[in-house]
């Protein structure tokens, strides 16, 4: 009888687990996008999110630096956090309409639209920011 269970619940959570891994991804994705937006609206400064496609990571950073340009990660900004989602084990990935997101020193945003996938495309998460700052995700 164990065996048979087991049979049928072992390829069951196999076939689960990627897409619990991408949702993980995305949740942590989107909390990470409202902790930017509030340590914006505390320090009352411009915080950026960078997302590098080539990595496949997105970076946190508080300041632009010297430059006062958002180059994160190769240029003199200061990273607060990089989350690389090679590291949820799922072969999640992500798209997005553009590679930078700013959040101003009221939580305010330029938008932007991160779609989250893994390797077999069985689940999708679209993350999107409003112009005055919410984060919205949906499942695709």
């Amino acid at each position: 009888i164990i065996g048979i269970l087991s049979g049928i619940a072992i390829p069951n959570f196999i076939s689960w687990l990627p897409s619990y891994k991408l949702k993980n991804a995305a949740m942590d994705m989107r909390g990470n996008l409202n902790a930017t937006r509030l340590n914006a609206v505390k320090t009352n400064a411009d915080w950026a999110v960078f997302f590098d496609k080539a990595n496949n990571s997105y970076h946190i950073c508080s300041d632009s630096g010297a430059n006062s340009v958002w180059d994160c990660p190769g240029g003199d900004d200061t990273v607060e956090k990089t989350v690389n989602l090679s590291d949820y084990n799922a072969g999640v990935s992500f798209t997005s309409d553009s590679g930078l997101l700013i959040f101003g020193n009221r939580g305010m945003t330029n938008g932007l639209i991160v779609e989250v996938t893994n390797s077999d495309n069985s689940a999708q998460y679209r993350i999107q920011t409003t112009l005055a700052g919410g984060i919205i995700m949906d499942r695709l």
